[in-house]
């Protein structure tokens, strides 16, 4: 055992805890001594702080020497001739690497050598039984608990448990008066001793489970008992779990499990002795993954750093693994404490896993460190009675240095230290320009254990950069109007917000190059989602948008915050307001609230009103003053109740954040009266109440693709008839489909998209849009938003799928049967108005789009397109009529600027080259 190095480790971190933490003055002469005792005895006048716990701090000092030079012995030993690592938390020797007295044990004396996981693989957990009314309890009952995770043992354990008595698990450190209260159970079972040392992983044929003890002795700065915030742990674990569920907080995997987790504490015990002492455990779930602090340890094997290993296997820069460890840990971390829950993601707390040496996801255990903000959401929508007067409640500002220094400070930085990364190199967003230091020393000195103490450093990780995307974006829309307006012969350009699309345009840039900044195109983010989830990446991504509209990112009545808050390119959830509606206000097709209610229980509120989701920006800038006195009445309510959904290229339409009940997600789309492009996009009732039959109609007819079904909706049905309040309440749901979806509008220029993929695109498309305009006198508007491309995983063509079904045209004289609400303006009698729908939709609205991208000349590709007609008239011989404006000399192409003169006029067109003729 070398005490010489051991002691030369502990005097460095001695030095430089007294330094970091400003225990002394930093001018003060470091005396030679070689023990680190001594060093602090001669600087005990020097010390800046008061040291009312010295003596004690000096004899965890002097162990911490002995505790370190066993730990480093013990796992020397055990892989003196071992080729394989066993279980990484029993690698982690060194212990905190900023905490002199990390290593001490004092009061374990002899034992250490049985109990400690760098020294043995097991233990033998025992068991007691105690009278009920004797112990303190939380959470699932101990059997319920084990039951579900290792059933083997529990029902060992509950065969001999007598009744009217709980099972309490007990380290063999810990000391337990036993009576006939106490009793002692015959029932063992082999333990893992883990870094904490008194939490134990415990497994046998039929499961798994982790077991927080109680344990007699110290561990670095405390005796680790079970107290009555520890016991909190499973009440607030159900709670943050319930939070998770129903909010935004966590990215999801490939694998479409959440890359964010905090711990499933299952349930407590404590149970107080005569001597003041106390005795309990928690059950936990066990994290997938690696903690940290062995990220941080020594590969017995090779003698490298574990972080620095697994980085090379990653093949990451550290910047790149930093920005893959941000997503799934810092930003939800972060997002949760927004909701008022401060988890402590310290290197033990913090368990990653990894994939080929990338995080994949993270899990932040115990919540004896945690804090409850208590102005917050979570603070205030559950009774926190029960841990008033505990350091578990706290203000932001204290919750806040709760997260920052464990999460950053100890961990990222630590990591950074250990694989000697400069972490100048990192760049990582949303952080404060000074970070907490705890003064962990400090603390022993003074004999603090639950109160924080901080010095304030510079963050030397800087913020992800930003690019001034403003000169490209002016550049981009005058390029594209200058382009439009000789299209639509103007001389002049009508009055429009040109800085609001330029100034939108440049933002999305900026936000969606940074998020691509680490990956070679975007099909390799798109891939990092699951195949649910692959459409909205996509869509997130799509910078320039439209691709005929020439103010393609008009965003008329958003400014740059609610930009900020919904706008797809963020790739960050909306959460929709769930608002009550007296039913007598409203018109339903299908049953919106029966829906939300079966797939949605714990967001969806219980109340007698019907439920309409609706966009927070729609809540606060239309329906609270078109609705303020039926909102007085309380005909009209904010539940407090939301859904999280992710945008998608249309902005107002998302995607629920998580899975239903059924497995699937849904398509929700809301009014937003703002101009999104070329239209106020609130909804009509004929659209809310409508649309979900002419779906089902379209369903019917047999068509070639796929269509995403619309399977409810709702509308205003009150009294007004200002048209902002008769639009403003409507909405639709439509399912979603579990194949990777991509909006056609999103693909394009994607390198998969060759001239075999166009091909088989356009014949899918043509196929389904003109025999169903010519038969069944059906217009679809299949253009690129409308238009979803089914793709494998490496972005092949698989096929297509249309949706929204509110905006086609139905021919009169030929559509027979189609079930159109009366007056609706998707019924029409002029043949013009639906021929110049359908075609311009699917052709100057769609494949133009794709010819546009494409190497080559545009004219091989349109020769492609007619042949695929050609084909399409043999075989289904339409009206002559429909040829004839088909194969014409010009076609109908929307004349958006136009459009803006006169926006009550509905669609505009102006004549173009027809590509299938030129």
């Amino acid at each position: 055992m070398d005490i010489s190095a051991a002691r030369q480790t502990i005097r460095s971190r001695l030095i430089t805890a007294l330094r970091e933490e400003e225990l002394i003055p930093q001018d003060t002469p470091i005396p030679p001594d070689e023990d680190p005792v001594m060093v602090l005895r001669k600087l005990r006048s020097e010390l800046t702080v008061p040291a009312t716990n010295f003596d004690r701090a000096a004899a965890e000092l002097a162990d911490s020497v002995v505790g370190l030079a066993r730990a480093r012995e013990g796992v020397a030993r055990r892989y003196q001739s071992r080729t394989s690592l066993g279980n990484m938390e029993q690698l982690v020797c060194e212990g905190h690497p900023k905490h002199p007295c990390a290593k001490t044990s004092l009061g374990l004396g002899d034992a250490y050598k049985d109990v400690l996981p760098e020294q043995v693989e097991t233990i033998q957990l025992r068991f007691v039984a105690v009278r009920e009314q004797l112990a303190r309890t939380s959470g699932m009952p101990l059997i319920a608990a084990l039951r579900s995770q290792i059933p083997g043992l529990a029902d060992r354990l509950a065969a001999e448990c007598p009744p009217g008595f709980v099972v309490v698990p007990v380290h063999p450190c810990q000391d337990v008066a036993l009576s006939d209260d106490v009793r002692e159970l015959a029932t063992s079972i082999a333990a893992e001793p883990l870094m904490s040392v008194r939490t134990l992983r415990v497994s046998d044929e039929t499961g798994c489970v982790h077991i927080k003890t109680s344990v007699g002795f110290q561990l670095t700065g405390a005796i680790r008992g079970i107290s009555y915030t520890a016991l909190a742990g499973p009440v607030i674990a159900e709670r943050a779990e319930q939070l998770m569920r129903t909010s935004g907080i966590s990215p999801y995997t490939s694998d479409d499990t959440p890359a964010f987790r905090v711990a499933r504490d299952l349930a407590g015990v404590r149970v107080p002795q005569a001597d003041g002492n106390s005795f309990g455990a928690i059950v936990r779930v066990p994290p997938q993954g690696i903690p940290a602090a062995a990220l941080l340890a020594t590969n017995p094997l090779t003698g490298e750093n574990f972080f620095a290993e697994f980085l090379a296997e990653s093949g990451a820069t550290p910047a790149e693994w930093f920005d893959r460890l941000s997503t799934i840990l810092i930003q939800p971390a972060l997002t949760l404490l927004d909701q008022g829950l401060a988890m402590e993601p310290h290197p033990q707390n913090t368990v990653i896993e990894l994939r080929n040496g990338w995080p994949y996801a993270v899990t932040v255990r115990d919540f004896g460190g945690c804090r409850i903000v208590r102005d917050s959401a979570f603070g205030q929508r559950y009774d926190w009675g029960f841990l008033e007067g505990t350091a578990l409640l706290s203000d932001h500002d204290t919750a806040y240095d709760k997260l920052i220094y464990p999460m950053i400070t100890n961990l990222v930085l630590g990591l950074c230290e250990a694989a000697g990364i400069d972490p100048g190199t990192i760049a990582l967003d949303n952080l404060p320009p000074m970070l907490p230091r705890k003064r962990m020393f400090g603390m022993r000195l003074s004999g603090a254990v639950t109160e924080q103490d901080y010095v304030r450093i510079p963050n030397p990780i800087p913020p992800v950069p930003l690019v001034d995307e403003l000169p490209w974006a002016r550049e981009h829309v005058s390029e594209r109007l200058t382009e439009t307006m000789a299209v639509e012969g103007l001389t002049q350009l009508p009055e429009c917000d040109v800085d609001n699309a330029v100034t939108t345009l440049a933002h999305v840039k900026q936000v969606v190059d940074r998020r691509l900044r680490f990956y070679r195109s975007p099909a390799d983010l798109i891939s990092t989602a699951p195949p649910e989830l692959r459409g909205v990446v996509a869509d997130s991504l799509a910078i320039t948008g439209h691709n005929v509209h020439p103010l393609a990112k008009l965003r008329l009545g958003f400014d740059a915050k609610d930009s900020a808050l919904y706008g797809p390119e963020n790739f960050r959830p909306t959460n929709l307001k769930l608002i009550g509606v007296h039913p007598n206000l409203l018109a339903e097709t299908g049953d919106v609230t029966a829906i939300l209610r079966a797939e949605f229980p714990e967001n969806t509120p219980n109340t007698t009103l019907r439920i309409v989701p609706v966009h927070p920006w729609q809540w606060e800038h239309v329906i609270g003053a078109e609705f303020a006195r039926e909102i007085a009445a309380g005909t009209i309510m904010d539940t407090g109740a939301t859904l999280p959904v992710l945008p998608t290229l249309s902005l107002r339409t998302a995607l629920t954040f998580h899975l239903g009940t059924s497995g699937h997600r849904l398509f929700i789309k809301t009014s937003v009266d703002a101009t999104l492009t070329s239209t106020r996009r609130s909804m009509s009732r004929d659209s809310a109440l409508g649309t979900p039959l002419v779906a089902a109609h379209l369903a019917g007819l047999g068509l070639p693709c796929d269509l995403l079904p619309e399977i409810a909706g709702c509308a205003y049905d009150g009294p007004k008839t200002n048209p902002r309040a008769v639009r403003g309440l409507s909405t639709l749901i439509r399912e979603s489909t579990p194949r990777t979806a991509i909006t056609a509008a999103a693909l394009r220029g994607l390198p998969t998209v060759t001239e075999e993929f166009f091909s088989r695109y356009a014949r899918d498309l043509l196929s389904t849009v003109l025999p169903t305009m010519w038969h069944a006198g059906i217009a679809l508007e299949a253009h690129l938003q409308n238009t979803l491309v089914y793709v494998d995983d490496d972005f092949q063509y698989q096929g297509i799928c249309l949706r929204d079904f509110s905006g086609l045209r139905a021919y009169r004289p030929r559509a027979t049967g189609v079930p159109i609400r009366d007056g609706a303006i998707t019924m029409t009698d002029d043949y013009d108005v639906f021929i110049a729908k359908g075609y311009y939709a699917a052709i100057p609205g769609n494949l133009a789009a794709f010819v546009d991208q494409l190497p080559d000349d545009p004219r091989h590709y349109w020769r492609l397109v007619r042949s695929i007609v050609n084909d399409l008239i043999a075989e289904h011989n339409p009206p002559q009529v429909d040829v004839d404006k088909l194969l014409a000399p010009t076609m109908k192409q929307k004349a958006f600027l136009r459009m803006l003169t006169d926006p009550a006029r509905g669609d505009v067109y102006v004549d173009v080259p027809n590509p299938l003729v030129g």
